[in-house]
């Protein structure tokens, strides 16, 4: 995998003073960087394959260039640890979410670092370089900008290099807009990888609209210039075109369709009162089949790469306590398997469970029984559902259906009362199946997933 990174040599340049941090930043907004705040040791680099060479090892803040003069920031912190030999080496990787109240803060913006030294762990933690760009920018998801669109792309290949560096596994955490960065460099590393993320933005599009038009306001200023006016939109008409806009940048805004590599787990926690359920977990998890192995716990059952935990920690969008975050990391970095930590958590945290003992978000419903068959009819993938409901008829009960070639969604029909429906056969060769769901509320969905016959 270095050879991936070490494609061309690289000259290095070090200072270990502080004064001339944010030099290349300069152009940007002065008022929205400091890095000098942190009272740490500044090196720099000119490139990645620099960083893991000349050293990203020790401690300190390591500045890495990476287009048109931007810098990835990375704080590192007892990284003599994975020197050691005997156990397996671990590296905890902290992700921010959004800065609350960023009045006169200024990036760089390092999370998870207490924790880890509370865990006594080595650990890095990288802040998102498109904060630097704007004083009041609160929240850059690590998508990227115009000057470095590919910044994910970046990032995953720091995290490879030192993976097979240092022989270590990696576990990223991170929550909400760092949760949503999480998910999206799960699908891009090719180390082995644990990925903890707690109430997770799954499409960036779909968070609160002017967070969102802030950060295409800031990372993209040569397009948002021709964006069209915004304040007489419906709240609809505002989704799709953040939608329209953000795919004209390139970047990955919506994670909801990737694939994960096979030597990647995650563990996924969700705030039960969140408005991120609806928004957010729902369309990332629908779509999988899922195996309740406890009162608020799931697995995902075809790969066993998903962990899923539904606590209750206050309301709205809360993350869980530092104490909670804590004990799963620790037993993660233990090496416990993602199943027996969110067994664990649901036998001996019900406190946060809530207590609503009636949750069937996820699980199979025993009144709802789904059938559904699919076939390719002139041309046309033709697919239509039946329900029987125990007890009760089938009034009220909604259907929508995807279409997946390859395990990878290309069509969706949402819910109505019509129980079948007609896509067009994909420009894509592959597998073709179709995933119908039946629901006669939000909270009581069933699903299936079925083979396409010609």
């Amino acid at each position: 995998m270095l050879r991936k990174i070490f494609k061309s040599p690289v000259i290095s340049e070090m200072d270990l003073g502080e004064g001339s941090a944010g030099r290349s930043l300069t152009e940007a907004a002065t008022d929205a960087y400091d890095i000098s705040a942190w009272r740490r040791p500044v090196r720099h680099y000119n490139g990645i394959a620099s960083a893991l060479v000349e050293g990203i090892g020790i401690d300190g803040i390591h500045r890495i260039v990476l287009a048109n003069g931007r810098t990835l920031d990375v704080c590192s912190q007892n990284m003599s640890m994975l020197q050691t030999s005997g156990n397996e080496r671990v590296l905890l990787v902290g992700l921010n979410g959004a800065v609350a109240e960023r009045n006169g803060k200024k990036a760089p913006f390092f999370s998870g670092l207490g924790i880890a030294n509370s865990l006594r762990l080595p650990a890095i933690a990288i802040s998102d370089p498109t904060l630097a760009l704007d004083p009041d920018l609160p929240l850059a998801w690590y998508a990227g900008n115009e000057e470095v669109p590919d910044l994910p792309n970046h990032i995953a290949c720091l995290l490879d290099g030192l993976a097979e560096v240092y022989q270590a596994r990696l576990i990223v955490f991170g929550g909400s807009g760092g949760g949503y960065a999480g998910l999206l460099l799960a699908t891009l590393l090719e180390c082995r990888a644990t990925v903890l993320v707690w109430n997770p933005q799954t499409a960036i599009a779909d968070y609160v609209p002017e967070f969102v038009e802030k950060y295409i306001d800031v990372a993209f200023p040569s397009l948002s210039r021709n964006a069209p006016e915004r304040n007489a939109e419906t709240m609809a008409d505002r989704g799709r075109h953040l939608r329209e806009f953000l795919d004209m940048t390139t970047v990955v805004h919506d994670v909801r369709n990737l694939k994960l590599p096979p030597q990647i787990e995650i563990l996924y926690l969700q705030n039960r009162s969140d408005w991120h359920v609806t928004c957010h977990a729902a369309p990332y998890l629908a779509g999988k089949f899922w195996e309740r192995i406890g009162r608020a716990a799931f697995m995902e059952q075809e790969s066993k790469q998903i962990g899923l935990f539904f606590g209750h920690w206050g309301e709205g969008h809360v993350a869980p306590p530092r104490d909670y975050l804590e004990m799963v990391l620790r037993k993660l970095a233990e090496g416990e398997l993602i199943h027996t930590v969110i067994r664990e958590l649901d036998g001996s945290h019900r406190r946060l469970c809530g207590d609503d003992l009636d949750f069937h978000w996820l699980a199979s419903n025993a009144g709802l029984k789904l059938e559904a068959s699919a076939r390719v009819v002139s041309g046309r993938v033709h697919a239509k559902s039946s329900v029987g409901r125990e007890g009760a008829g089938t009034e009220g009960i909604m259907y929508a259906f995807y279409l997946l070639v390859d395990g990878v969604r290309q069509a969706v029909r949402w819910y109505e009362p019509c129980s079948e429906v007609h896509f067009d056969l994909p420009d894509k060769a592959g597998r073709l199946q179709v995933v119908a769901f039946a629901r006669s509320q939000p909270e009581n969905q069933v699903s299936v997933r079925i083979p396409v016959w010609g």
